[in-house]
Protein backbone atom coordinates (compact mmCIF):
# COMPACT_ATOMS: atom_id res chain seq x y z
CA UNK A 1 0.00 0.00 0.00
CA UNK A 2 2.83 2.42 0.83
CA UNK A 3 4.50 1.86 -2.53
CA UNK A 4 1.21 2.32 -4.39
CA UNK A 5 0.59 5.65 -2.67
CA UNK A 6 4.14 6.70 -3.43
CA UNK A 7 3.56 5.98 -7.13
CA UNK A 8 0.26 7.90 -7.00
CA UNK A 9 1.96 10.84 -5.32
CA UNK A 10 4.80 10.85 -7.84
CA UNK A 11 2.40 10.61 -10.78
CA UNK A 12 0.32 13.51 -9.44
CA UNK A 13 3.44 15.60 -8.93
CA UNK A 14 4.65 14.95 -12.47
CA UNK A 15 1.21 15.68 -13.86
CA UNK A 16 1.03 18.95 -11.93
CA UNK A 17 4.49 19.98 -13.03
CA UNK A 18 3.69 19.28 -16.67
CA UNK A 19 0.23 20.81 -16.72
CA UNK A 20 0.80 24.02 -14.77
CA UNK A 21 1.92 26.09 -17.78
CA UNK A 22 -0.93 24.72 -19.90
CA UNK A 23 -3.49 25.43 -17.19
CA UNK A 24 -2.33 29.02 -16.91
CA UNK A 25 -2.54 29.47 -20.69
CA UNK A 26 -5.92 27.73 -20.73
CA UNK A 27 -7.49 30.37 -18.52
CA UNK A 28 -7.21 32.76 -21.46
CA UNK A 29 -8.50 30.28 -24.05
CA UNK A 30 -11.17 28.35 -22.15
CA UNK A 31 -13.30 27.82 -25.25
CA UNK A 32 -10.86 25.29 -26.69
CA UNK A 33 -11.68 21.63 -25.95
CA UNK A 34 -8.07 20.81 -25.17
CA UNK A 35 -8.05 23.57 -22.55
CA UNK A 36 -11.02 22.04 -20.78
CA UNK A 37 -9.33 18.65 -20.80
CA UNK A 38 -6.14 20.13 -19.38
CA UNK A 39 -8.02 21.97 -16.64
CA UNK A 40 -9.93 18.81 -15.74
CA UNK A 41 -6.66 16.85 -15.60
CA UNK A 42 -5.17 19.58 -13.48
CA UNK A 43 -8.06 19.35 -11.02
CA UNK A 44 -7.71 15.55 -10.83
CA UNK A 45 -3.98 15.87 -10.17
CA UNK A 46 -4.60 18.34 -7.34
CA UNK A 47 -7.24 16.05 -5.86
CA UNK A 48 -4.83 13.11 -6.00
CA UNK A 49 -2.13 15.18 -4.33
CA UNK A 50 -4.57 16.15 -1.58
CA UNK A 51 -5.42 12.48 -0.94
CA UNK A 52 -1.75 11.56 -0.70
CA UNK A 53 -1.01 14.53 1.57
CA UNK A 54 -3.87 13.56 3.89
CA UNK A 55 -2.62 9.97 4.07
CA UNK A 56 0.96 11.13 4.67
CA UNK A 57 -0.16 13.42 7.49
CA UNK A 58 -2.11 10.59 9.10
CA UNK A 59 0.79 8.15 9.00
CA UNK A 60 3.77 10.35 9.74
CA UNK A 61 2.31 12.95 12.08
CA UNK A 62 -0.25 10.88 14.00
CA UNK A 63 0.05 7.10 13.71
CA UNK A 64 3.82 6.69 13.95
CA UNK A 65 4.09 9.07 16.93
CA UNK A 66 1.26 7.15 18.63
CA UNK A 67 3.28 3.96 18.28
CA UNK A 68 6.33 5.76 19.69
CA UNK A 69 4.29 7.15 22.60
CA UNK A 70 3.01 3.66 23.41
CA UNK A 71 6.53 2.29 23.22
CA UNK A 72 7.83 5.02 25.56
CA UNK A 73 4.82 4.89 27.88
CA UNK A 74 3.90 8.53 27.27
CA UNK A 75 0.19 8.42 28.09
CA UNK A 76 -0.43 12.17 27.68
CA UNK A 77 1.05 12.23 24.19
CA UNK A 78 -0.96 9.14 23.26
CA UNK A 79 -4.17 10.83 24.45
CA UNK A 80 -3.39 13.94 22.42
CA UNK A 81 -2.63 11.95 19.26
CA UNK A 82 -5.80 9.87 19.61
CA UNK A 83 -7.87 13.05 20.01
CA UNK A 84 -6.31 14.38 16.79
CA UNK A 85 -7.35 11.23 14.93
CA UNK A 86 -4.46 8.77 15.12
CA UNK A 87 -5.41 5.21 14.17
CA UNK A 88 -4.66 2.88 17.12
CA UNK A 89 -4.69 -0.16 14.80
CA UNK A 90 -1.99 1.07 12.43
CA UNK A 91 1.27 -0.83 12.64
CA UNK A 92 4.81 0.46 12.56
CA UNK A 93 7.85 -1.84 12.42
CA UNK A 94 5.42 -4.79 12.26
CA UNK A 95 3.73 -4.05 15.60
CA UNK A 96 0.82 -1.93 16.71
CA UNK A 97 0.73 0.58 19.55
CA UNK A 98 -1.34 -1.92 21.55
CA UNK A 99 1.31 -4.63 21.11
CA UNK A 100 3.98 -2.18 22.27
CA UNK A 101 1.93 -1.33 25.35
CA UNK A 102 1.38 -5.04 26.03
CA UNK A 103 5.12 -5.69 25.77
CA UNK A 104 5.70 -2.99 28.40
CA UNK A 105 2.79 -4.28 30.50
CA UNK A 106 1.48 -0.70 30.63
CA UNK A 107 -2.11 -1.21 31.82
CA UNK A 108 -3.10 2.45 31.53
CA UNK A 109 -1.87 2.67 27.93
CA UNK A 110 -3.55 -0.63 27.05
CA UNK A 111 -6.85 0.62 28.43
CA UNK A 112 -6.54 3.94 26.57
CA UNK A 113 -5.80 2.22 23.26
CA UNK A 114 -8.63 -0.29 23.67
CA UNK A 115 -11.09 2.51 24.44
CA UNK A 116 -9.90 4.20 21.25
CA UNK A 117 -10.76 1.07 19.26
CA UNK A 118 -7.47 -0.84 19.20
CA UNK A 119 -7.89 -4.54 18.57
CA UNK A 120 -5.62 -7.50 18.07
Amino acid sequence: MDFGLFILSFACFVLLACLTPFAIISVFRIRAVWAKIILASYAVAWAGSLVVWTWTRQVHFLNEPLWEAARAGNINEARRLLKEGADPNDSFESTTALEEAEARKDKEMIELLKRAGARW
